[in-house]
């Protein structure tokens, strides 16, 4: 049997879901599976996250003038 490897050496998948990447399950089909699986979801959220948050700029945005009146002249 090989040495297991360091943290550092492993991928950020196996870190997150180390039963899956247990010694009887490796298979590089199903690690290439779950990376591009993990890289899809992140990417994914990246741009959801990206769209509402240009949704709510905009809707602050058009919402009109400012209520609050501005100071008045201390003169």
């Amino acid at each position: 049997m090989s040495e297991p490897m360091s943290d550092a050496a492993r991928s950020i998948v196996e870190r997150l879901v180390p039963d899956a990447f247990a010694e009887r399950h490796r298979s590089p089909v199903v690690s290439t599976f779950l990376r591009g699986v993990t890289t899809g979801a992140l990417v994914g959220a990246a741009i959801a996250g990206s769209a509402l948050w240009s949704r709510y700029r905009r809707s602050r945005n058009v919402s009109g003038p400012d209520p609050t009146p501005p100071p008045a002249n201390a003169d």
